[in-house]
């Protein structure tokens, strides 16, 4: 397993925002994409950004429901599953929870058997999936306290808690809904409601805890979360990132591949950054022949 860190001279970029996209870890690509913002200006700006390597020497597994190879805790500390260094460890699916210190470039052990699912940040709790271990071959799952130190221990509350998504099951969206999961304080995007088909020009409403829906006028297959259809909330400009993936390559978000029927006004689907207002701000790019898959990793949720 490889963490990346952007190179420090980073220019365009004021000191705190600097210091979070330093840590951002950029996965399976080649160059990065880092927006530049001045505090008195929206302009922003797409760098090539060389990128220091740090090889953990770990053995890293994603898990059976985390689609990412861990979990950004804060700007220093990587929570990731690994296979332990036991005989016959991959065969027998022999799992633990480490976590990675970027500044030590050390890792010690979490949790001694399990793969982490995921963890929210504002509960301070973390889903571990333990190792198959029945005949039947039963899922177990364990919720524990995890803070942002690293530190574990027993929860304090008993909340319900949805083990796939470290939500409280109360807050979830229906279960037949195809929706965008925010932030638990924040709802989800609702894509295609229970029983109603999914239509790619229709428009994405907010559904807001204690708040009326709000239509957020972009097209539903111009909204995509990360991973296990995770919002990617930003908390380095408070915003969520609507599109995580490359709009090329794709014939919902490219007028190359989208034919007769493309109808807006840009050739690409610019990433959009929504607001915690609902307002958007939109980064419009151009197709380039020489890129066809940059991805962006769902990284840290600061």
């Amino acid at each position: 397993m490889a963490a990346q860190r952007l190179n420090q001279k980073i220019l365009s970029i004021n000191p705190r925002m600097k210091k979070l996209i330093q840590r951002l870890l950029l996965i399976s690509t080649s160059w990065s994409l880092v927006f530049s913002a001045q505090a008195d200006t929206p302009k922003r700006k797409i760098e090539n950004q060389k990128l220091e390597i740090f090889d953990t020497g770990l053995d890293v597994r994603t898990g059976r429901e985390l689609s990412v190879s861990g979990i950004w805790l804060s700007n220093d500390l990587f929570a990731v599953t690994t296979v332990k260094d036991l005989p016959d460890a991959v065969k027998n699916h022999l799992l633990e929870v480490r976590l990675v210190d970027w500044r030590t470039k050390t890792s010690r052990v979490l949790v001694e058997d399990g793969d982490i699912v995921c963890w929210n940040p504002e509960r301070q709790i973390a889903s571990i999936q333990k190792t198959y271990s029945s005949p039947t071959g039963d899922i177990k799952f364990d919720i524990i306290h995890l803070d942002a130190q690293g530190q574990v221990s027993a929860r304090s509350d008993h909340v319900e808690i949805s083990p796939y998504f470290c939500q409280a099951t109360a807050s979830l969206p229906p279960r037949d809904s195809l929706s965008i999961l925010l932030r638990e304080p924040d709802g989800y995007i609702d894509r295609a409601a229970p029983g109603e088909p999914y239509k790619g020009e229709k428009t994405a409403v907010w559904m807001r805890p204690g708040q009326a829906p709000l239509d957020i006028k972009v097209r539903v297959d111009e909204v995509r979360g990360a991973g296990n259809n995770i919002g990617n909330y930003l908390s380095y400009s408070q915003k969520y990132l609507l599109n995580t993936w490359d709009s090329q390559g794709n014939s919902d978000t490219d007028r190359r591949l989208g034919g007769i029927g493309w109808n807006r006004p840009y050739d690409l689907t610019p990433y959009r950054l929504m607001a915690l207002d609902g307002s958007i701000e939109e980064i419009r790019l151009h197709a380039s022949p020489g890129l066809c898959c940059l991805r962006w990793s769902r990284g840290a949720r600061w």
